[in-house]
């Protein structure tokens, strides 16, 4: 294994690329939620599309497959709704009711 490349202190312009690198690390958490509202908002325009191109097809017989379809939309709904809300840990050690318990 060779050893790491020494050099002189960062330029400025490298500062400058660790310091944006490391900000869109910390804005990853706010992404990951736009994502799922994005997701939300297009898991509610499907179904209505999907509808349309039936009545278009003048399909009305509801079949197996048109119930999985609608179960599997729910199905993603759900999850969706569940990124939403992330899940709350607790900070070892401390206790509910305690003056320092979720800070």
């Amino acid at each position: 294994m060779e050893p790491p490349i020494r050099r002189g202190k960062p330029s400025a312009a490298e500062i400058a690329y660790d310091d944006a690198f490391r900000e869109e690390v910390i804005k990853q958490p706010e992404r990951f939620d736009e994502l799922a509202r994005e997701l939300f908002k297009l898991e509610l325009a499907v179904p209505g599309v999907y509808i349309a191109a039936l009545m278009v097809a003048s399909i009305t017989v509801a079949s197996a497959w048109l119930m999985s379809t609608f179960l599997l939309w729910f199905m993603a709904l759900a999850l969706t709704l569940i990124s939403l809300f992330p899940k709350q840990y607790k900070k070892p050690g401390k206790k509910p009711g305690h003056p320092s318990f979720g800070s």
